[in-house]
């Protein structure tokens, strides 16, 4: 079993905060490197992309333990079954996260993906950080800003939607 792990990195979030962003695939894209992954798609329980120089990788939720941990596994896209678990725990008023990979390879693809996916998953804890930084304000300013994000990116706002832009603001501050 091939197992490898991603760096530990420290969120000014909820454990809770955190699992409900990850439970949503459509989030997911916004931890990836940007420049090295092609032909997105998601449905919101799985998603599917192309990776720069290497295989189409499909991932969907399965299960967990709320609100410590999100698990995903391969789906029939991937060139391989693997999973791939966040473990959140609370620190402070923050939360520690890591990301555990585990996959049946075989030595020649474990030598051509180990480092890769090491880089990946650090990328990918490295973007956790600055993608959700403290909860400053008041309820759930993660859950107003992807609304906000959604509602623009799909139609312009209408008469009688909430105000949010307030609450876009935090999500430029990093906090460590």
């Amino acid at each position: 079993m091939t197992r490898i792990e991603s760096k530990q990195v420290e969120i000014a979030r909820s454990p809770q905060a955190l699992y409900d962003f990850l439970q949503d695939m459509n989030n997911f894209q916004q931890l990836l490197p940007q420049d090295r992954i092609s032909e997105w798609k998601s449905d919101g329980r799985s998603c599917s992309f192309k990776v720069q120089g290497a295989a189409t990788i499909g991932l969907e939720l399965a299960g967990g333990t709320p609100p410590h941990q999100v698990r995903m596994k391969a789906t029939d896209r991937s060139p391989f079954p693997f999973t791939l678990d966040v473990f959140l725990e609370e620190n402070g008023a923050g939360t520690k996260a890591r990301q555990v990979f585990e996959a049946d390879l075989n030595p020649f693809i474990k030598m051509m993906v180990e480092s890769p996916l090491k880089n990946l998953f650090d990328r990918v804890a490295d973007k956790m950080v600055t993608l959700l930084p403290d909860d400053t304000i008041g309820g759930s300013s993660l859950q107003k800003t992807t609304t906000l994000r959604k509602r623009s990116l799909t139609r312009p706002p209408a008469e009688g939607d909430a105000d949010l832009s307030a609450n876009c603001a935090p999500t430029a501050r990093i906090s460590r």
